[in-house]
């Protein structure tokens, strides 16, 4: 008899292979952010809560990002509830220079 087949990776191009890779980038997007954020990489327990939420760190920027704080609802959202966490976001947003959209 045949051996038995074995479940693989789907092959290139399947829609099940397509959609693995749009997370796989949109993982690595929130990733590079959070790491941009805090290259410690203290705030990487909230990539799957983003990845989940929200389709872009500019999503997130136009919807929460004032002139120097984040919106506190962002916090709220995220589920973040460190005082030293937000003080990080905050932090990177002031050295951007300026928030986004939302104001």
């Amino acid at each position: 008899p045949p051996p038995p087949k074995t479940a693989g990776p789907p092959a290139p191009g399947t829609p099940v292979a397509a959609e693995s890779a749009a997370a796989a980038a949109a993982g690595l997007q929130w990733l590079a952010w959070l790491r941009e954020v805090d290259p410690v990489g203290r705030l990487e327990c909230y990539r799957t809560a983003l990845q989940d939420n929200y389709d872009s760190v500019e999503q997130v920027l136009d919807i929460y990002a004032g002139q120097r704080e984040f919106d506190p609802l962002f916090f709220e959202d995220l589920g973040l509830t460190s005082p030293a966490h937000a003080a990080l976001f905050h932090g990177w947003l002031r050295s951007r220079g300026s928030g986004g959209g939302g104001g």
